[in-house]
């Protein structure tokens, strides 16, 4: 299964799996919550991701401010190149001021520069470049969960959550049996089976 978009190109690995590749001259982060848009509000996790050519990258740290986003708490590095060198987090969903459900991306991210020096914090934006035709390669896994966000009463940050108690327990009742318990069983009632047709045809020739 493929998805392709202005922003991304997207392809299955299987099991939930998938390996996205941001196109030259677009955020990041917007990218990823373009491609949550078409999972149904199912929890994602950011598993790992690398590339090169971010040339317009923002981070922060900051609990007393209560708020995120670029005008608010943000600093941009200083403009140079940049190579992503990890990433981790997750997707969720959170709602707006009109009550509509959105996506809602939550990741950390290690970016390098020509000095061989790395920077980590909180990723707000991150922005690939078009002239040098580098870009990020991000692996997700999108879950079977819905999960929400809400705000924590204490911090004012979208710290708590609840989630789609249904699908919690769909998914648990759809455990499939691990392999190393199944070829074991199969192996022994292939054996049972062989031992009771010999035995049979033994009889009948008698």
């Amino acid at each position: 299964m493929k998805r392709e978009t202005k922003k991304y190109k997207a392809i299955s690995l299987g099991n939930g799996e998938w390996f996205i590749r941001l196109k030259p001259g677009n955020e990041l982060l917007e990218a990823l919550s373009e491609f949550a848009q078409l999972t149904k509000k199912k929890f994602i996790t950011i598993i790992s991701g690398v590339g090169g050519g971010f040339e317009d990258v923002w981070g922060y740290f900051s609990q007393s401010e209560k708020k995120h986003g670029v005008k608010s708490v943000a600093k941009k590095l200083p403009k140079k190149m940049y190579e992503l060198t990890a990433i981790g987090g997750n997707i969720t969903w959170i709602k707006d001021n009109s009550g509509k459900l959105k996506p809602f991306v939550h990741a950390h991210a290690n970016f390098s520069d020509d000095e061989f020096k790395t920077h980590g914090f909180h990723l707000t934006k991150a922005y690939s470049s078009k002239e040098k035709g580098l870009t990020g390669e991000i692996t997700v896994k999108v879950s079977d969960v819905e999960v929400e966000r809400v705000n924590e009463e204490e911090s004012g940050l979208p710290l708590n959550f609840v989630s789609n108690e249904s699908s919690i327990k769909n998914n648990s009742n759809k455990r499939e049996m691990p392999w190393e318990i199944v070829i074991p069983l199969v192996l022994i009632i292939g054996i049972l089976l062989i031992t009771v047709i010999f035995l049979f045809t033994r009889n009948n020739k008698k």
